[in-house]
């Protein structure tokens, strides 16, 4: 997935092959921002973002709207292990 500032590229399946993490990498610089994975105590994807990272409203919008779709799709899907 790519907006303005961002882009969501898939990366890998976790080591269990039951989800998948993506990483978030600045369309400006190249550079990873984040990923996105699992989080098993919380039972959904999650942002977690690298250190000395600054993220604006309309990048956090961007994540939060592929978060949603994502932790929608595992619960309809999860038994399959389908990454969106």
């Amino acid at each position: 997935m790519k907006t303005k500032y961002i882009e969501i590229i898939f990366r890998e399946r976790s080591p269990s092959g039951k989800t998948c993490i993506w990483e978030i990498v600045s369309n400006s610089s190249g550079c990873g921002l984040a990923l996105i994975q699992w989080n098993g105590m919380w039972r959904q994807y999650v942002l977690y973002p690298n250190q000395g990272t600054m993220w604006s409203h309309e990048c956090l919008d961007d994540v939060k709207a592929f978060l949603v779709k994502e932790n929608e799709i595992h619960r309809a899907t999860r038994k399959r292990g389908i990454c969106g």
